[in-house]
């Protein structure tokens, strides 16, 4: 895919602009932590590593958002959509923005048939809470370290600079 993307003919839908470059400079500064705190923390809602044991009375970072993984997909999509004005990176954030969007819903529903109902309302009636470390420490440290390098290396991956 990544080499059909390369090769793909340059479609200019609109220009770039200075605004939009801000956006991806900033959003994905929350996107970072999202991601990592995401995918280190105990869900039983959404995609994760973790194997621990969920606490709906210390959900930490899953106490802001069930599906951070997807939340960080769909922001990365979505601010890279207005800066990359060309037809197939358009295409691209465009479909991995309606798969961040979709994706939580499909994962809720397989999610939900696997747990006894009682179960399930218990956790999804709780009220938003952010206690506990709950992702909050991989989100921080691991998404900050992943910003930070996807600044440095972006021009040398991607071959564009993330400067505005």
């Amino acid at each position: 895919m990544g080499f059909a993307f390369q090769g793909a003919p340059v479609i200019e839908l609109w220009p770039q602009t200075q605004w939009a470059r801000w956006l991806p400079a900033l959003v994905m500064a929350v996107a970072c932590p999202l991601l990592i705190g995401g995918l280190f923390a105990a869900n039983p809602f959404s995609l994760t590593f973790s194997r621990k044991i969920f606490d709906a009375d210390r959900p930490g970072l899953i106490g802001l958002v069930r599906h951070p993984v997807f939340w960080a997909t769909g922001l990365w999509a979505a601010v890279h959509i207005p800066v990359n004005g060309e037809a197939v990176p358009v295409i691209l954030f465009s479909l991995l923005l309606l798969l961040s969007l979709y994706g939580p819903r499909a994962l809720a529903a397989k999610r939900r048939k696997s747990m006894d109902e009682a179960d399930w309302r218990q956790l999804t009636g709780q009220r938003r809470s952010f206690r506990g470390a709950n992702g909050w420490p991989a989100g921080i440290l691991g998404g900050g370290a992943l910003y930070l390098l996807l600044l440095y290396v972006h021009q040398a991956v991607i071959g564009v600079s993330p400067w505005p």
